[in-house]
């Protein structure tokens, strides 16, 4: 439950008391493995996923989360290896379909990402994660009106699927559609009030429409919503420094870095506004912490 709700840190808790009980529990191994991936842990993901592994060899989610951590980790041929492991015990597993498909987008490799989603379509055409999946394979080429289309064939199938909605507003918008994509991103918010997103690319497509006074009112929703989301104030601050009001920008990206101090993009966007402003030693020491954040974050990795 903890888990889902996206309370990745109280479920690592649960998941080592699990482990007190029972030193050899996979499920535990796993849980925590699972919890360390959603927070971007990848490395420390994956010792957790071989110690269930080597409890339960041929556990085809624990498998599967191995592959999903060496893809990130950007090993892609142990992690094709070990999603073809996972196809050959359960040539249904869906998600596995999907994960090959986007390791493939990665590395350019469109049209073999493209029939993996197929195939996946092939086994249950009511599967939507395939036409998601599909969707962004497409996007990642410009092909925006393409794109468009398997939303709308995958929106028949799941209305109401919040993300299959979000990313038809983002089409629209790079399609310069920007009052479908207002339209949409509003029917988003009444379908799921508390999606974070829609607020953000709401506003977005406010900007991008020109109508300024609207996009800063659905931040602040977006801030009501959930005030301790950082990209919020990062969007937020993008536009403001685009429409020249670089000191309010700069609250907003120190807002950020408040909540996440180890993003080094914010770093590099709030060293552009100070450059902006004349302001060249600050945006010095912004430079600076960006690059300290990237040399921890290879020592990490090492």
């Amino acid at each position: 439950a903890l888990f889902q709700l996206g309370r990745f840190e109280a479920s690592i808790k649960e998941c080592n008391t699990c482990l007190e009980l029972d030193p050899n529990s996979s499920q535990g191994y796993l849980g925590i493995g699972r919890n360390l991936y959603e927070l971007g842990d990848y490395k420390k993901a994956l010792a957790y996923l071989n110690k269930a592994s080597s409890i339960q060899p041929k556990n085809i989610h624990i498998l599967y989360f191995k592959g999903n951590c060496l893809k990130n980790l950007a090993n892609f041929q142990d992690a094709l290896l070990i999603y073809r492991e996972v196809l050959e015990l359960s040539p249904k597993y869906m998600d596995c379909y999907i994960s090959v498909s986007h390791m493939l987008c990665m590395l350019s490799k469109f049209e073999n990402a493209m029939q993996f989603c197929n195939k996946a379509i092939e086994i249950d055409p009511t599967f939507v994660d395939a036409y998601i999946s599909k969707a962004n394979i497409l996007l990642a080429q410009d092909k925006f009106q393409d794109a468009l289309n398997i939303c709308h064939e995958a929106i028949s199938i799941e209305p109401q699927n919040i993300f299959i909605v979000n990313i038809k507003g983002l089409i629209l918008l790079k399609l310069h559609r920007y009052h479908e994509a207002i339209q949409t991103f509003n029917s988003l918010i009444d379908l799921e009030p508390l999606f974070i997103f829609a607020y953000i690319n709401l506003a977005k497509s406010y900007y991008l429409s020109n109508q300024f006074e609207l996009c800063f009112e659905y931040f602040d929703k977006a801030i009501q919503v959930d005030k301790n989301y950082p990209d919020i104030y990062v969007e937020k601050a993008n536009i403001l420094m685009h429409l020249g009001y670089h000191q309010e920008a700069i609250k907003a990206f120190d807002k950020a870095i408040s909540l996440s101090p180890n993003d080094k993009l914010t770093y590099l966007y709030k060293a552009e506004a100070l450059l902006a402003m004349g302001e060249y030693e600050k945006a010095s020491d912004c430079f600076e912490n960006a690059e300290c954040i990237g040399l921890d974050q290879d020592l990490q990795d090492e």
